[in-house]
């Protein structure tokens, strides 16, 4: 189990005091609803999608689920306000998770795993996302280099339609007839490479998946 301050601060919308940032606030915003037909979950930079279709080792049942993203709101080094994005939550329930337990790929054995080797996704375009698995696999075949030009371009339209300075997210469409999706959102600081954990309910049960971009990491 994950014990970590920051994911109970992403579901609270309160105001705190940061050792780093000093004096934040935090507004939890749902950004839209993902659509999952295989139930197999897949978190990545979607620029970069024909590298990235491994989905995560749990999977879920097939249907529509909230997406919300933490925005922390704090005045940077020269005083002036900023706000970036602190996580991304796929709502599998709606409830507080009681506990966190590390999300790791498929494939990869269920025991305790480094974090920093196996369980975290490169960002080259400061952009995460989750989608299903099946969207996953589509966007990856389409090796044309006009499809995958078009839907970058699609992506980053749909990001600028809400963009804030220092962050933005977009629900991209990848298959009119099922209604698969890409939900994205600015990652943090940008470019990096960031965890996955499943919040789970007293019984165990996996209630949501937070990718954490370490805005509030100490």
């Amino acid at each position: 189990m994950v014990q970590n301050p920051v994911f109970a601060l992403a579901f609270s919308g309160e105001s705190f005091t940061h050792p780093r940032l000093k004096e934040c606030q935090i507004e939890r915003r749902q950004i839209g609803e993902l659509v999952l037909t295989s139930g197999q979950i897949v978190a990545c930079d979607p620029a970069f999608i024909e590298f990235e279709v491994n989905p995560f080792s749990h999977t879920v049942n097939p249907g529509r689920y909230p997406i919300t993203v933490c925005i922390v709101r704090y005045a940077d080094s020269r005083k002036q306000p900023d706000q970036r994005i602190a996580c991304a939550t796929l709502h599998l329930m709606p409830s507080t998770p009681s506990t966190w337990e590390l999300a790791t790929f498929r494939g990869q054995p269920g025991k305790p795993v480094s974090i920093k080797t196996t369980a975290e996704y490169s960002v080259d375009s400061a952009i995460g996302c989750f989608m299903d698995a099946d969207a996953a696999r589509q966007l990856a075949d389409s090796t044309n280099e006009d499809a995958n030009s078009t839907f970058n371009e699609t992506l980053a339209e749909a990001m600028d339609a809400n963009y804030v300075h220092t962050r933005s997210w977009g629900d991209i469409t990848v298959a009119s007839t099922t209604g698969l999706n890409v939900i994205a959102f600015s990652s943090g600081w940008g470019d990096g490479a960031y965890t996955s954990y499943w919040g789970l309910d007293t019984a165990g049960q996996a209630m949501c998946i937070l990718t954490d971009f370490q805005v509030l990491s100490e």
